[in-house]
């Protein structure tokens, strides 16, 4: 009797072990009489995800993450080991496992997202097999660009509350109307400008356009009297070959010989040569037909003045200047 109730307490402590085990397994999600599969997932990062966080597909969870630890095999890796309750789960090879979470509110977990069995060319993940991680941000984390803008905002709308301060000042408020006021007058001007611009563009259209109709009529003049003009041109090349025929190179050397001549005797001249030039360069000789020049003026304006002094006529006879009797002969 008192065997049988040590074999009683004995079997009641094994149950209560047995069932502690169990419940803190089952706490943890581990079912104890399910063999399960495993995967390490390498991610760059986990943040938010914890162990124990649920693994789902479809939305239906079908595991969990058993552990987290530092990668022993790649530098800077986090290794996630992954728990899949159904051993006959099939999983292609080229399967993902995104870390992600479904709303603002709830935890990160996992999405297994099957790859296609085509693409994997039939081969399945085993128990133990390296699977690739994806890391999705959440909706804060997509929310964090947005809430530098949103600050960035805010602050631009500060400083535009300051100006509107700024300027609902009276002295401000006095120097903005100064500025309209010089504004107004700015517009004025330009508006002035434009006036003129409008008007002098105008009248450079207008001479514009009849420099251009007098370049057609020109053209129109041109074709009208082509065949003139080509007669002209006829002509100029008919004078141009006669010209060429006359020997005008050889007249050409003969002027040209005549002015050497004229220029060596022109030369000669100015050095004193032969009689001109003594006339032109001799001052004695010029001075000496000079008072000859004057000599005979003299002479003649006397001879005509008293001419009785050099010729006497007499019909009787009379004497000359030196007394002797002179007589006139009869032929």
């Amino acid at each position: 009797m008192k065997f049988k109730k040590e074999i009683i307490i004995g079997v009641v402590i094994a149950v209560t072990i047995f069932g502690a085990v169990w419940g803190i397994n089952f706490l943890k999600g581990n079912d104890v009489f399910t063999k399960e599969l495993t995967f390490d997932v390498l991610y760059d990062r986990v943040d938010g995800l914890v162990e124990t966080s649920p693994v789902f597909l479809n939305g239906l969870k079908v595991g969990q993450v058993k552990s987290i630890a530092l990668s022993t095999d790649s530098i800077g890796k986090i290794n996630v080991k992954v728990m899949i309750f159904n051993k006959d789960l099939q999983v292609p090879a080229n399967s993902v496992f995104k870390l992600t979470s479904n709303s603002v509110l709830e935890p990160k977990n996992l999405q297994l997202v099957l790859g296609s069995v085509k693409e994997s060319n039939g081969a399945y993940l085993k128990t133990g097999d390296k699977v690739k991680g994806y890391y999705d941000q959440g909706m804060m984390e997509r929310f964090d660009p947005l809430e530098k803008k949103v600050e960035a905002v805010i602050e631009n709308v500060n400083k535009i509350l300051l100006s509107v301060q700024t300027i609902l000042d009276p002295k401000v408020q006095e120097g903005l109307k100064h500025t309209l006021a010089n504004l107004d007058v700015t517009i004025a001007n330009l508006n002035h400008t434009s006036v003129t611009l409008d008007a002098t563009m105008s009248d450079a259209n207008l001479r514009l356009k009849k420099i251009l109709q007098n370049v057609d009529n020109i053209t129109t003049t041109l074709d009208e009297n082509r065949a003139k003009i080509s007669n002209l041109l006829d002509n100029l090349s008919s004078v141009s070959d006669s010209l060429k025929a006359s020997h005008l190179k050889t007249t050409i050397n003969n002027a040209s010989a005549a002015l050497d001549n004229l220029n060596s005797t022109l030369d000669q001249i100015n050095s004193g040569k032969g009689t001109i030039g003594k006339l032109i360069k001799d001052e004695k000789l010029y001075n000496d037909l000079d008072n000859l020049a004057l000599d005979l003026d003299s002479l003649l304006n006397d001879v005509k003045e008293r001419p009785s002094r050099y010729v006497r006529i007499s019909l009787f006879g009379g004497k000359n200047a030196d007394g002797h009797k002179v007589q006139l002969k009869e032929n």
